[in-house]
């Protein structure tokens, strides 16, 4: 289940908090969020700034895997624990700091750091992730993608309906690593949708 309180449902004066437009990434939340129950007229696609459409191909089977890390410490601290684990099983590993909740951390044999984000690389074999967008970028670029599952908190799953990520405890991830295959990348335009400035216009006008 999702764990994402969009829905009127989840609120005491249900639909009156709800504002009385709401602007979608693209057609995927846009269903999602009229399936939880807000009204048809008060949805409107007004396109994704924030993930661009992906070009070309950054799989490599010997490439290091990518860890985006969390903007909440205790979970990103998990993340460079679990990246650990697998640069200590020979395979190489970058980890990205997230850009506005930075965490300090030992560079390591087969673990650096990177400020590079997922799109730009040439050469990545996975993703491991927790929390935030990173996982379906990584199936935007055609890339395996694992969340990891945490022992002590919940991590928000954003993805939307329908598009699903294996989750891994700490323990199985070599091992899950290691049977990863490349996926068909998933279609950019079947989630989001181009930015409508039009649209945006009239909202902010």
């Amino acid at each position: 289940p999702h764990q994402i309180n969009y829905s009127p449902a989840s609120n005491p004066d249900g639909l009156d908090s709800i504002p009385e437009v709401v602007v979608c990434d693209g057609p995927t939340y846009r269903d999602e969020l009229a399936a939880w129950g807000i009204p048809d007229q008060r949805l409107v696609i007004g396109g994704a700034f924030r993930i661009e459409r992906h070009q070309g191909d950054i799989y490599d089977p010997e490439g290091p895997v990518f860890v985006p890390l969390s903007s909440v410490l205790a979970t990103a601290r998990q993340q460079v624990a679990a990246a650990r684990i697998i640069a200590e099983s020979g395979r190489p590993v970058l980890i990205k700091e997230h850009p506005m909740y930075p965490l300090d951390f030992a560079e390591s044999r087969n673990l650096s750091r990177t400020t590079t984000g997922l799109f730009a690389h040439r050469g990545l074999s996975a993703v491991l992730y927790a929390t935030g967008t990173s996982g379906l970028e990584a199936l935007f670029a055609g890339l395996p993608a694992f969340r990891l599952a945490l022992e002590d908190r919940i991590a928000i799953d954003v993805l939307p309906a329908g598009i699903k990520v294996p989750s891994v405890a700490l323990e199985d991830l070599p091992g899950a690593l290691a049977t990863s295959e490349k996926p068909k990348p998933l279609e950019w335009e079947s989630v989001l949708a181009q930015v409508d400035l039009e649209v945006w216009r009239g909202l902010l006008e």
